[in-house]
């Protein structure tokens, strides 16, 4: 138990790291500081070659690990936390570091929260929230001028 709330602790630090340097630049953007501090942060390392790229996971004690995808030409793809083989945080990226979408788990391998999911220039392209793994309230999908194409309502 202690070292669950150890890497949730530890999750929390580096999550609010990445939410304070989020502000600064947009909420849509590779925070390098962030991932500076998974890759300086981490008990042992080791990287799979895939035919897409690389994998880089850093360890912590072995229930805690961050997964950083790379596809052929080294640009960052995808940022995986997981705790104990399940998803707490997963974020997707275009070639040039702007997010495709940011998903956070309220509890391992829980999607909870709002969602986001993004055009290569920056502009929203959905909105919508999960609760406990289930899509709720109101998700809206928009055109890449801005303009609603499509609404439908969860409980």
């Amino acid at each position: 138990m202690k070292s669950l709330f150890l890497y949730l602790s530890l999750f929390v630090i580096l999550s609010c790291n990445y939410s304070k340097v989020d502000k600064n630049i947009g909420d849509s953007h590779l925070d390098t500081a962030f991932l500076r501090g998974i890759s300086n942060n981490y008990d042992s390392t080791y990287t799979l070659n895939l035919s897409s790229g690389t994998a880089e996971y850093f360890v912590y004690n072995k229930d805690f690990i961050n997964i950083i995808y790379r596809d052929t030409s080294s640009d960052i793809i995808a940022l995986i936390s997981r705790y104990k083989g399940k998803n707490i945080f997963a974020e997707e990226y275009f070639k040039n570091g702007q997010s495709k979408g940011k998903i956070k788990y309220a509890s391992p391998g829980v999607i909870s929260g709002k969602v986001k999911y993004y055009f290569k220039n920056g502009k929203i392209r959905e909105i919508g929230e999960y609760t406990n793994g289930k899509e709720t309230s109101k998700w809206k999908r928009f055109g890449e001028e801005g303009n609603v194409i499509w609404e439908e309502e969860y409980f």
